[in-house]
Order: structure tokens, then sequence, then C-alpha cells
């Protein structure tokens, strides 16, 4: 019993300190109420910190998922989904706390662009575009 007392305050706590991060406020955008808590957490190396994480709408559709593949304690692959179907990932690719590659996909598994920040300011300085439509 105290550990289901301790357990709910505890992961609301988590919730609460991890939705104000800004790269999960511009997931959801400003105002999304269907956003419910974190609906999957793990520490897949079992040093205590949290490595992969998923966010769900309130009809059970992934909205965002996020891992930490280096287990520095920073995600460093980033999953956006419209629809609970996968529309982009940001990628840390080496692992210094910054998004340098970006893939904009198309009907949840498709490459419709790659950006690639090569010279390390926050910019994406080469762009592959495979988006037929043009």
């Amino acid at each position: 019993m105290k550990k289901t007392a301790l357990t709910a305050p505890l992961l609301l706590f988590g919730f609460l300190l991890f939705a104000s991060d800004t790269r999960l406020a511009s997931a959801v955008g400003p105002g999304r109420s269907d956003l419910g808590a974190a609906s999957y957490e793990a520490d897949r190396d079992k040093d205590g910190n949290v490595d992969h994480r998923i966010f769900n709408d309130t009809k059970g559709r992934k909205v965002y998922e996020e891992y930490d593949y280096n287990y520095d304690g920073r995600m460093d692959d980033l999953y956006y989904y419209k629809d609970g179907q996968l529309d982009r990932e940001e990628i840390d690719s080496d692992f210094n706390g910054q998004v340098d590659i970006w893939i904009t996909l198309y009907l949840g598994k498709y490459i419709r662009r790659i950006e690639q920040d090569k010279d390390g300011d926050g910019k994406p300085d080469a762009v592959t575009d495979y988006d037929k439509k043009k």
C-alpha cells in the first residue's frame, strides 16, 4: 500500500518536470489538452535514469517519443507523431545536446526530406529533398 501511495505523486512530479521541456511543448503545441502523462518510461541500462519515454494523446496514439541511445542522461533521438503516425525525427548524432539531423517523413515511413547541420550552428547546411510532388 505504501508503495502505491508514493508512486502516483512521483509519477506526477516526473511528468510535470518533463512537461516543461521545450521539445515536448513544441511537439504537442500550446494548449493541447489531449496529451496524457508519459504512458511509458524505461531505464534500459538500469542506471536509475529514464532513457526511453513515450507520450500518447488521450486516444492512445503516440504524440512524442524520445531515446537516450548513448546513456548520457540527454535524449538524443526524438520522434514526433501526427494522428499516431510518425511525422518527423530529430537526431543529435554527435551527442553534444543539439539536434543536427532532421528527417521529415511521408505516411510514417517514406523519407520526404533530410536536413543536416554540419557546422554545429544549429541550422541545416545540407538538405536532401525526396519530395516528388514538386
